[in-house]
């Protein structure tokens, strides 16, 4: 390791990016933020300029439209009025459908219409990437937006195979408590239909009872029918029994455990957010989890050994302790390349990172990892 002789570069300063009416989730992966914003700042410029933004959207090279990135828009029929694909643009694709059966314009509308939700979402289906046969999941951020004439329009932007955000889990599983919440279950075989907005990326929903009988399974539904609140995965953890502990104490929350992937008998560590629904005198807890991959794995191990150090003067060490002496404490920076001592003199709290501390520290080992891979491969 490289001696430093201070804390320049191993203090991390964690901040919070906010729009006026709604703050962004804490994306995980700078692609995602890059495409949302995207779509945001198109949504601007058809608020201010109307219909005479279009063309701008359709220059190749412009920050509109470069390689698999573009923004489409469509008004509230179904009309495709800035498309690059000409066998689309101009023409009604209310109908259009994914290999699946997803009906992919019907559901953009659909969320960009939720005025709870801001008039925004994601929607994600399957279509064959530029150049391919092949069809691939397609995450899309939707926006809906009106223009000066009164007309509104719904913004566009997807990217093929993206990674799993936080915040498509909570979107998909508050839409599932929220339609259970108000069908009962007689929402469960939406929640099953592979060609509805709850399979997608890889996750589905699952529905149990404080009983642990699992009413819902989208990925196992082999399972359904059966109680598994006694069911441990191959670390010992009652999953089932923490899941009913996070949504019934707390509303929602967060589970790690072992989890095969569909069609799979091997477990996988899987990331599960859960939430309560009542429906009259019935009580459930919805939920939907990412298998998490390799990289994924080791960042989570990196972030549970990481510790933040307050000094008297304000600033904020922050690494994974080393080795502590009588007098000093030595912090090595998450990816090992630098070892800094601190004076124990002028340390004021030793302690864990804070959630918002947590999610940057993820954010930056992950763009780092990405950084690193696109050195290695010339990008």
């Amino acid at each position: 390791m490289k001696k430093a002789a201070g804390i320049i570069g191993m203090v991390i300063l964690f901040g919070v990016v906010c729009v006026a009416a709604r703050a962004l989730p804490d994306y995980k992966y700078q692609e995602t933020k890059d495409l949302v914003g995207l779509v945001k700042n198109a949504s601007v410029l058809i608020e201010a300029k109307g219909e005479a933004a279009f063309p701008e959207f359709k220059k190749e090279g412009s920050a509109w439209k470069r390689g698999k990135l573009y923004i489409f828009v469509m008004d509230t029929d179904g009309n495709f009025v800035v498309h690059p694909d000409p066998a689309l643009e101009g023409k009604n694709q209310l109908e259009l459908i994914d290999v699946n059966g997803k009906p992919i314009v019907k559901t953009i509308l659909s969320v960009a219409a939720d005025d709870a939700d801001n008039n925004e979402g994601w929607v994600y289906y399957q279509w064959p990437e530029p150049g391919t046969i092949f069809s691939s999941w397609k995450s899309t951020f939707v926006k809906c937006v009106t223009a000066p004439s009164g007309k509104k329009y719904v913004v566009c932007c997807g990217l093929y195979n993206m990674k799993m955000e936080e915040d498509f889990l909570v979107r998909a599983v508050d839409a599932a408590a929220k339609l259970i919440e108000k069908e009962g279950a007689a929402a469960f075989p939406a929640l099953r239909d592979k060609s509805g907005q709850f399979t997608f990326l890889g996750t589905y929903i699952f529905v149990d009872t404080p009983e642990g009988v699992e009413v819902v399974n989208g990925g196992f539904p082999d399972i359904e029918g059966k109680n598994i609140l006694d069911y441990k995965d191959p670390n010992g953890k009652y999953l089932t029994r923490e899941l009913k502990d996070v949504a019934l104490k707390n509303g929602s929350g967060w589970v790690d455990y072992l989890w095969p992937k569909p069609g799979e008998t091997a477990p996988s560590k899987k990331h599960t957010y859960a939430k309560k629904a009542v429906y009259g005198s019935e009580t459930y807890i919805v939920g939907a989890g990412a298998y998490l991959d390799e990289r994924d794995t080791e960042i989570e191990d990196i972030v549970g050994q990481f510790m933040v150090l307050d000094l008297k003067s304000g600033d904020k060490g922050s690494g994974i302790i080393l080795r502590e002496t009588k007098n000093d404490i030595y912090l090595a920076s998450p990816d090992g390349s630098m070892e800094v001592s601190f004076p124990r003199s002028k340390i004021a709290n030793i302690r864990k990172p804070t959630d918002k501390e947590l999610a940057k520290l993820k954010a930056t080992l992950g763009e780092q990892d990405n950084a690193k891979k696109a050195v290695s491969t010339g990008q």
